[in-house]
């Protein structure tokens, strides 16, 4: 038991790390860049391990020999730097607004993307065992994305991956067989996982999930969802 724990353990390592390294050279989608920025905004461990990472893409870019920029990539840059110039300087506690009190709750990434200035306000729609999900639509994403939320000790039922599916704790905590799993920590998790997640007993349970293809699941359930779900 406990050495097939360690085996999905380091399994689980080894995606994260090359997703980080995909998101330090700009290879992933957009549903995947948004998780990605996102636990970056709630984990300084994360961010940590970017800058290194960066560093690393630094000094390979030195040995290469220098290419023309487009007038694309420039405008982009002037855009870019633009948009930091403009940013208002972070206020006291006593002088914030609405918005700047919701990106404590919704990290900044998320918060461009869901229509609601607090995520009790979204739309949830029921799925199974008291668990709401909220569909976030990417334009031009390959991977899907969306909300979910567990209310206390509620589980997944046992399902598998037809793809990748990585999981960000946004609020509270869940647990499978592997490990714990709590806000800011992000999963990444592949076609030879079978698990049931299950919330935390106390507080439930946000994630946000971006995944490649839709879950698996097992057993009777699997039989009437599955259709469904392609």
């Amino acid at each position: 038991m406990n050495s097939n724990k360690e085996a999905t353990t380091d399994t689980r390592q080894a995606a994260y790390d090359g997703l980080m390294m995909a998101y330090a050279t700009g290879a992933l989608d957009l549903a995947q860049s948004m998780i990605v920025a996102t636990h970056l905004a709630l984990n300084p461990r994360a961010r940590t391990m970017l800058r290194q990472l960066e560093d690393i893409g630094g000094c390979l870019i030195d040995d290469c020999e220098p290419e023309p920029m487009t007038s694309c990539c420039v405008n982009a840059c002037l855009e870019k730097i633009k948009f930091l110039e403009t940013v208002p300087a972070p206020k006291g506690a006593s002088g914030e607004t609405k918005q700047e009190k919701t990106q404590k709750c919704v990290p900044y990434p998320l918060c461009q993307h869901i229509k609601a200035e607090d995520m009790d306000d979204l739309r949830w729609y029921p799925f199974v065992h008291g668990i709401r999900i909220h569909p976030i639509r990417l334009k031009g994403s390959r991977s899907r994305a969306q909300l979910i939320r567990m209310p206390a000790g509620a589980h997944v039922p046992h399902h598998g991956h037809k793809g990748t599916e990585i999981t960000l704790v946004l609020r509270g905590s869940f647990a499978d067989q592997s490990a714990i799993y709590t806000m800011g920590d992000m999963v990444v998790i592949d076609e030879t996982t079978v698990h049931s997640p299950v919330a935390d007993a106390i507080e439930g349970c946000i994630c946000l999930s971006v995944h490649t293809a839709p879950l698996r699941f097992t057993g009777l359930l699997g039989a009437i969802l599955n259709p469904f779900l392609r």
